[in-house]
C-alpha cells in the first residue's frame, strides 16, 4: 500500500481505536518487514537462541564478563509481618531514604559514564535476561545475602560507614601482604592480620615485643624490642625479599623477615639496619631486591641482602651534592618506587622532588628550576609534595602539591624512558631512542653524529679454505684501511618524533615494548596487546588486517629482529597457552604467515646471539634455540639446544637478563669466525651465558652442546656457589659490567676483551 508507519498507525487507531498497538511498535514491526521478516509469532527465548548459535560458530563464552552493581541505602527498614485485624489499617513500613537526612548535593547514580567506558574498550554488551540465575548469579549467591546482612541500619552521613572494625590503638600504616589479607599497624606495637572480610586472623598476628631483633641471622643472641612507646611508622611488604621494610616512631629501621611467606610469630626474626637511626620512611624495590630508607638528614641509604648472612649491607646512597643544591631540602618525606624497580622518586619537607636511577645516579632535580628571581629556595620551596605515586608503565608520576595550610592541588609529571627498561635485549644495539606512552624519540646514529676515520693496522681477513679449516691472512698494502669511529663527544640534538598510529594506540594505551633492527631502517612496538612496525624508508605502519587476531595476544618477554623477522616472547588470549612468535617483515601482519612455537611457561627475557635465541620464562629455565631459514618464503626451524636451571641462582621475577656473550682468552687466541658461517657454528665453543639477578651479574660457561639420543636438549642445574662471581662486589659495579660486555656483541669484528 506503500503507506508510512506513521499513516498505517492513524489508520489502525482509527479502526481498533484504544485496542490499537502504539505508534513505537507499529514502527518497529514496519522495520522488520523492511528487513524481510513477515514473522507475527511471538520468539520465546530469543536471545539465548541467539547467543547459542553464536556460540557454534565461533565460542565465545569464556571471553564474557559479567558484572552487576547493588545500592547500599542509607536507611534499610525491615518489612515484617504483621497480624492484621477486620476494620483496621495494617503495620505500615517507613520508605526507606535513599539520600541521608544531611547528604547534599548528592550525585545520582549515572549510567551513562559506565556505557561511555565500555564504547571506548569497545566491549560488546550483550542483553541481560532479567530474573535468570544463571546469567546473573550476583542477585542470588551474593546481594541476597548481602540485604539481609543490612536489614534495620541506618546511617546518617556516609563518614559512618568508615568505622567497621575495632582496632586496638590507632592506625598507623596498613600494607597488603596477599589477595586475601592486609596487615594493620597500630599505635601499641601489634601487627594485625585482616582477611577482607573484616574477620581478625589472630594466629598470625606479629607483637613487636616477641619479634627478636639482631644485626643479621647468624648471631646467636637476638634481643626483642624492650622500650615502651615504640610502633611501626611505615611498612612495605615484598614477597621477593620474603619479609617487610620498617621504620619505628624512634627512627630506627628494620627488617623483618621469616623462612617462609607463612610468617608464623614463632619465626620471625627482624634485621636492624646498621648506621639508622632517623629514619622517617622505607620502600622495598622488588625487582632487585633493595630496601631504601629514608632519613631526616635528606638522604636516602639503600640497603641489600646478604645471601651468607641474612643481615642488611648498605649498597649506596643517594645524596644531593652541594653543586645539585647548597641547602638542606629537610627530611625525607615520601618516596616511590616504579613498578619495573628502575627509578625512584623522592620528596622532602621542605619541599623539592628528584629521581634517582636504582643504584643512585640523579636524573632529575626539582630544586635546580628556575622559579624567578623573586623566589628563594632556601626559604621557601613552592613545590611541596605530600604523597605521590607512579602509573603502571612509569610514564606518569601523580603528585599532592601543597599550597597552604588546607589548599591542595593534583599535579602530573610525564617521562619518557629508555627500551632498555623494559627490553634489556635492545643492549646490543647502537642506534639510539626513548620510548614514550605514545610515540618514540628517534636518533639515527648514521645521519647525526660525526665519524672520525683512523686506520686499522692489524687488518684481518677471514676465510674458509679448502680443508673446512678457517685461516687467516695478514695483508699490508700501501693503501691505508680505516674505519669509522663515532666521536661520542658530538652533541646529537635531532631527534626524529615518531607517533603511534591512532587506530592502534587508541585501544592499546600505552606502548610497552619497542625494538629496533641493526640497521635502524625497522621498528616494532607492542602496546596493552597485538603488535604494529614502521619502515624508516616507507615512513609507513604496518598493522594487523584482522583486528581480532591484533586482540588475541599479549608480549610478556620482550621483542627484537632477527635479520627479517620480527621475534615476541606473548601469551595468547585466544588458545590460554605461552608461545614464541616470528612475523616477517615483508609479508602482512597475520597470524597465518607467522611461525608459531608453544613454550611451556610465561616468557619473561628473549636476546639473540647471531642465529641463538635465548629464552627465560617463569620455570627458571633458559633455554637456547637455534634458528634456521629454511627457505625465503618465511619457514624457519628451531632447534632447542640446551636449557639451564638457575632456580637455585634467583627467583624467575628478579631475573633482570638473560644473553650470550662470546669471550675469548686473549689478544692472540684465535678470532671467531663470521655469523654466515654454517660450519664452524657447530665447531666453536659453545658462548657464555650471562645472566643480570637483581643487580648481580653472573656468567655460566657452557662447555657443549648436550643432546640425547632423541635430539633433546639437556637440562642443566647449577649450583649457586659454582657460578656467583664477585661476592664481594657492589650490584651497581656488576650492572655496570653486564652493560659493557652485552654492548660490547654490537662489534662483530672485535671478538676479544
Amino acid at each position: 500500500m506503500k503507506k508510512s508507519a506513521a499513516e498505517a498507525h492513524r489508520m489502525l487507531s482509527k479502526t481498533y481505536g484504544e485496542a490499537a498497538i502504539s505508534e513505537r511498535m507499529c514502527r518497529e514491526w514496519f522495520q522488520l518487514f523492511k528487513n524481510g521478516d513477515f514473522d507475527v509469532e511471538d520468539q520465546h527465548g530469543d536471545g539465548r537462541e541467539k547467543l547459542l548459535a553464536r556460540q557454534r560458530r565461533k565460542g565465545f563464552l569464556h571471553h564474557i564478563v559479567t558484572g552487576d552493581e547493588k545500592c547500599v541505602l542509607y536507611d534499610n527498614p525491615k518489612c515484617r509481618k504483621s497480624w492484621g485485624y477486620p476494620g483496621y489499617a495494617s503495620t505500615s513500613t517507613a520508605k526507606p531514604n535513599i539520600h541521608g537526612s544531611k547528604q547534599y548535593n548528592a550525585q545520582p547514580h549515572v549510567t551513562k559514564v559506565v556505557k561511555t567506558y565500555l564504547k571506548m574498550l569497545k566491549w560488546e554488551v550483550l542483553s541481560h535476561p532479567p530474573y535468570s540465575p544463571d546469567v546473573a548469579p550476583l542477585d542470588y549467591h551474593l546481594f541476597q545475602s548481602m540485604a539481609h546482612g543490612l536489614a534495620d541500619q541506618h546511617w546518617q552521613f556516609y563518614k559512618e560507614f568508615k568505622e567497621v572494625l575495632v582496632w586496638d590503638g590507632q592506625i598507623t600504616r596498613m600494607c597488603c601482604i596477599s589477595g586475601t589479607e592486609i596487615l594493620v599497624c597500630t599505635t601499641r606495637a601489634h601487627l594485625l592480620r585482616y582477611r577482607w572480610d573484616g574477620s581478625q586472623n589472630r594466629d598470625y598476628s606479629l607483637d613487636l615485643g616477641r619479634i627478636p631483633f639482631s644485626i643479621n641471622q647468624q648471631v646467636s643472641k637476638a634481643e626483642p624490642i624492650l622500650e615502651d612507646n615504640i610502633h611501626v611508622n611505615d611498612i612495605e611488604y615484598s614477597p621477593l625479599v620474603c619479609g617487610f621494610g620498617i621504620t619505628l616512631n624512634d627512627g630506627r629501621a628494620a627488617y623483618l623477615t621469616a623462612p617462609n611467606l607463612k610468617f608464623d610469630p614463632n619465626q620471625v626474626q627482624g634485621i636492624w639496619a646498621p648506621g639508622i637511626d632517623d629514619a622517617t620512611c622505607a620502600r622495598v624495590n622488588h625487582k632487585f631486591r633493595l630496601i631504601a630508607i629514608g632519613r631526616k638528614n635528606s638522604q636516602v641509604d639503600v640497603f641489600t641482602i646478604d645471601e651468607a648472612t641474612g643481615g642488611l649491607e648498605l649498597s649506596h646512597t643517594m645524596v644531593l651534592s652541594s653543586k645539585d643544591f647548597p641547602g638542606d631540602p629537610g627530611a625525607v618525606k615520601c618516596m616511590r618506587w616504579t613498578a619495573d624497580g628502575r627509578a625512584v622518586a623522592l620528596s622532602w619537607e621542605r619541599g623539592g622532588i628528584s629521581i634517582w636511577s636504582t643504584f643512585g645516579a640523579l636524573l632529575m632535580c626539582s630544586l635546580a628550576w628556575d622559579y624567578g628571581l623573586n623566589q628563594d629556595l632556601m626559604k621557601h620551596n613552592p613545590l611541596i609534595i605530600s604523597s605521590m605515586e607512579w602509573s603502571t608503565e612509569g610514564y606518569q608520576l601523580w603528585m599532592v602539591k601543597l599550597e597552604g595550610e588546607t589548599v591542595t592541588s593534583l599535579i602530573q609529571l610525564d617521562f619518557i624512558k629508555s627500551p632498555l627498561t623494559v627490553n634489556p635485549c635492545m643492549s646490543n644495539q647502537s642506534h639510539l631512542y626513548l620510548q614514550a606512552d605514545d610515540k618514540l624519540y628517534v636518533n639515527l646514529e648514521d645521519n647525526l653524529t660525526k665519524r672520525t676515520k683512523i686506520s686499522l693496522i692489524d687488518s684481518t681477513d677471514t676465510y674458509e679454505g679448502e680443508n673446512g679449516l678457517l685461516e687467516q691472512t695478514e695483508r699490508m698494502d700501501m693503501t691505508t684501511k680505516y674505519r669509522e669511529l663515532v666521536d661520542d663527544n658530538e652533541c646529537r640534538k635531532q631527534w626524529i618524533v615518531l607517533p603511534l598510529p591512532a587506530t592502534y594506540i587508541a585501544t592499546n594505551w600505552p606502548l610497552r615494548y619497542s625494538a629496533i633492527d641493526r640497521a635502524g631502517l625497522n621498528l616494532c612496538v607492542a602496546g596493552r596487546t597485538g603488535l604494529a612496525h614502521y619502515n624508516c624508508a616507507s615512513r609507513r605502519w604496518k598493522l594487523f588486517g584482522n583486528e581480532t587476531q591484533e586482540k588475541d595476544f599479549v608480549v610478556t618477554g620482550g621483542m627484537l629482529w632477527w635479520r627479517e623477522y620480527i621475534v615476541v616472547g606473548c601469551y595468547s588470549i585466544l588458545d590460554g597457552h605461552d608461545e614464541i612468535r616470528f612475523y616477517p617483515r615483508e609479508a602482512k601482519l597475520d597470524n597465518k604467515f607467522a611461525k608459531i612455537v608453544r613454550v611451556q611457561s610465561q616468557v619473561f627475557v628473549i636476546d639473540i646471539l647471531d642465529d641463538q635465541l635465548v629464552v627465560f620464562g617463569a620455570d627458571a629455565l633458559v633455554t637456547i634455540y637455534e634458528l634456521k631459514c629454511i627457505d625465503d618464503v618465511g619457514n624457519i626451524e628451531l632447534r632447542c639446544v640446551q636449557a639451564v636451571d638457575i632456580s637455585a641462582l634467583s627467583h624467575p621475577a628478579c631475573v633482570v637478563s638473560a644473553s650470550l656473550c662470546r669471550l675469548q682468552d686473549g689478544p692472540h687466541a684465535p678470532r671467531a669466525p663470521h655469523r654466515h658461517t654454517t660450519t664452524a657454528i657447530h665447531q666453536r665453543q659453545p658462548d657464555s651465558l650471562v645472566i643480570n639477578a637483581s643487580g648481580r651479574l653472573m656468567m655460566v660457561q657452557r662447555e657443549e652442546y648436550d643432546v640425547d639420543e632423541d635430539n633433546n636438549p639437556t637440562l642443566w642445574h647449577l649450583n649457586v656457589s659454582h657460578y656467583r662471581v664477585g661476592d664481594h662486589c657492589h650490584p651497581w659495579a656488576l650492572a655496570t659490567l653486564e652493560a659493557f660486555l652485552v654492548c660490547y656483541r654490537s662489534f662483530r669484528k672485535e671478538e676479544d676483551v
